[in-house]
């Protein structure tokens, strides 16, 4: 008989396992959903992705795929800065008031679109973390 820990979000259990046993995966995690408002028929600058080490310097290049595309507008993204956002318990909250370099994702609703519209990311960070993103985007 073998023992497995297997990690599930916030809690690990051990699971006894025999050669003839199915191993069986935690569900994933329910993606994040973000929401913004943005104007019609307007480019705007919807999230900012970093990936920074405590002394603000970038670790490398973060890229985003596309896993489902928007109905109603088009998504882009480009490397740029701005301010990151990390709470003051993080090691790098001191470059809250630093801009630093990262990846910038645009979103423009087609022209007169007023209304939802929803797309889903994948975010592969330098040091192989991921994470899945809905966003939800309201054009007014």
């Amino acid at each position: 008989m073998l023992a497995v820990l297997a990690a599930n979000p916030g809690a690990a259990q051990a699971n006894a396992l025999t050669d003839d046993t199915a191993v069986q995966q935690p569900a994933p995690a329910a993606a994040p959903v973000v929401v913004r408002v943005v104007p019609s028929g307007e480019e705007r600058n919807i999230n900012f992705f970093a990936a920074i080490d405590p002394g603000c310097e970038s670790m490398g290049p973060i890229v985003v795929r596309t896993v489902s595309d928007p109905g109603h507008g088009t998504i882009r993204a480009e490397a740029g800065t701005s301010y990151p956002v990390y709470a003051t318990t993080n090691p790098r909250a001191a470059c809250n008031d630093k801009t630093v370099p990262g990846l910038k994702l645009f979103y423009t609703s087609k022209p007169g679109w007023i209304g939802e519209d929803s797309f889903r990311l994948l975010v592969i960070y330098p040091n192989g973390d991921a994470e899945d993103i809905i966003f939800n985007v309201i054009s007014r």
